[in-house]
């Protein structure tokens, strides 16, 4: 009898598991639903998740945080009080300008740049006499190197030591970095134009990041930098520096304050949603390739103007989630390069999804301290060889 009530016992038991297992699927998979419907359908080109559910809850979780110590805006109210005068790292975006007002490639010079955190620690840097991150003093002189690119040239989100710039400085080269978060190609490009003839460099290395480039230059060539397309076209940023820096003091100081009387009345602009530009595979191979390809000549150019050598970084990512469109831009930009006798080399996926856990921080998509110097050594002792040659770092490696 006692072995009979047992077994009733644990027939309960496992069928309260099997209906806790079952309802708990159910509801993940309304969730998975649910979010997909709500999440993938916004075409997004951001880091892949293992789920439409987890990345529901990463695109959410910012977006329900209010203002907080860990923002850049407290950040830089914070080195404020300090009687640091601070200013966030900023890249233009046209709404929030006049029409005729400068387009803005540079941060502010001479200035003390919040710039990003994607650890325990925000990363700060003083500006330049142009407001690039850079040491002062380099104006108009002879330089080995001049980098143009994006966040990944700028050195998000590390101390300056760690960056790409950093590591070539550390082994006794002159670098003048004009890299900057949030660019495309079309930004590299104008800005090798307006700032490229403040240094006399050797070689300029061209940084390409085919997670998110061809998506940045089909938003971009709607913007006045598709006039850098054409031959002549220049703002004139570097000969009214001056001028172009009073300018954006002013308009960044306006937009400090308006951000105060935000916090002030607990009232605050609705979040981005981030959507991206929308691009399939057709798209970008028919219509931004060959933009790409035209603006890379119109650097190559440039480069030439200028009496210096040109080399390509190519940097993949492994969890962007179009590797379509990656392979499209790695493939363009390489082909490009055989056609011009341009050396390149490419960091593949494999390679990079080998050293996820070493080269990546939990936070955003960009390199650790760690990746960024092992990458930055490989390309250092790459373009220091005597015969440089085209060269692809893969999984292998």
């Amino acid at each position: 009898m006692k072995i009979f009530t047992n077994w009733i016992k644990n027939s309960e038991k496992l069928s309260n598991l099997k209906v806790t297992l079952v309802l708990s699927i159910v509801l993940f998979l309304i969730l998975e639903g649910i979010s997909s419907i709500a999440y993938y359908q916004k075409n997004r080109s951001l880091v892949q998740s293992i789920s439409s559910s987890v990345a529901s809850v990463q695109w959410l979780l910012p977006r329900i945080k209010s203002a907080s110590d860990s923002s850049k805006f407290s950040r830089v109210i914070d080195l404020r009080k300090s009687d640091i005068k601070a200013y966030p790292s900023y890249i233009f975006k046209p709404l929030l300008h006049e029409p005729d007002d400068y387009y803005y490639l540079a941060n502010l010079p001479n200035s003390y740049i919040v710039y990003c955190k994607e650890s325990e620690y925000f990363v700060d840097f003083v500006s330049d006499e142009l407001g690039f991150r850079n040491p002062k003093g380099q104006i108009g002189s002879d330089v080995d190197f001049l980098f143009i690119g994006d966040s990944f040239v700028e050195g998000a989100c590390v101390k300056e030591k760690n960056t790409f710039g950093g590591i070539f400085r550390s082994n006794e080269k002159k670098v003048f970095n004009l890299g900057r978060g949030g660019s495309g190609p079309l930004f590299n490009l104008a800005t090798l134009i307006e700032y490229g003839s403040s240094v006399k460099a050797k070689t300029v290395v061209w940084f390409v990041f085919t997670g998110n480039d061809l998506q940045d230059l089909r938003e971009e060539k709607t913007s006045m930098l598709s006039r850098y397309l054409f031959n002549n076209y220049n703002q004139g940023l570097l000969l009214q520096k001056n001028l172009v820096s009073k300018n954006l003091e002013n308009f960044l100081e306006k937009e400090i304050n308006f951000q105060k009387q935000r916090v002030l009345q607990n009232k605050f602009l609705e979040p981005e949603v981030e959507q991206g530009v929308q691009m399939d595979n057709l798209e970008a191979e028919s219509k931004e390739i060959p933009l790409l390809l035209r603006v890379a000549s119109m650097i190559r150019k440039k480069v030439i103007e200028n009496d210096s050598n040109l080399a390509i970084v190519v940097i993949n990512h492994p969890r962007y989630r179009n590797t379509k469109i990656q392979d499209m831009t790695s493939d363009a930009i390489k082909k490009f390069s055989i056609k011009n006798d341009v050396p390149f080399i490419e960091f593949s996926r494999d390679y990079l999804a080998k050293n996820w856990k070493k080269f990546y921080g939990d936070q955003g998509p960009h390199f650790n301290s760690i990746g960024y110097l092992s990458v930055g050594s490989e390309i250092f002792n790459w373009i220091q060889s005597d015969n440089i040659k085209s060269t692809i770092i893969s999984g292998d490696k």
